[in-house]
């Protein structure tokens, strides 16, 4: 009698880690979010910039479960008149990403103007996100922008 109890428990514990298992790898990155990069939304509208020299970093935080975030940060050189031209061109860019990777973009907003700041919150598959990005002008031609990425 001890032994079919004992097997029995080992058999809700196998089945319980299966499940654990496959509930792991439901939860998983979007197309968006996999194929995303600051880097190449600034290449595609370098004719704002004044020169080529850029410094970006990006870091990936969080566990899984609840959500993983994600955020890059690029300064480059940008005339400050051409600041408004180059955000409506960058949220474009971003925009068109979302819908290039068959993302349902739920919603979107945006600061007192796209300079400042704007998001796009949107669905793919099983995952739901926000992008946030800001733009942050400093010095005299010193233009930081930021993108953080939130998915669960």
């Amino acid at each position: 009698m001890n032994k079919s109890k004992l097997m029995f428990v080992l058999l809700l514990i196998v089945v319980n880690l299966l499940g654990c298992g496959k509930a792991a790898q439901t939860s998983q990155e979007s197309t968006f979010k996999a194929n995303f990069s600051l880097n190449s939304v600034v290449e595609k509208n370098k004719q704002f910039l004044l020169e080529d020299a850029r410094h970006s970093s990006g870091a990936e935080s969080g566990f899984e479960e609840p959500f993983l975030q994600s955020h890059e940060k690029m300064i480059v050189l940008l005339d400050p008149n051409k600041v408004p031209e180059f955000m409506t061109a960058v949220r474009s860019d971003i925009k068109q990403a979302l819908i290039d990777s068959d993302a349902q973009i739920l919603g979107s907003e945006s600061g007192s103007n796209d300079t400042e700041h704007f998001s796009f919150s949107y669905s793919e598959n099983e995952t739901k996100g926000t992008i946030h990005v800001w733009g942050i002008p400093s010095e005299v031609t010193n233009f930081t922008l930021i993108a953080l990425i939130t998915e669960s």
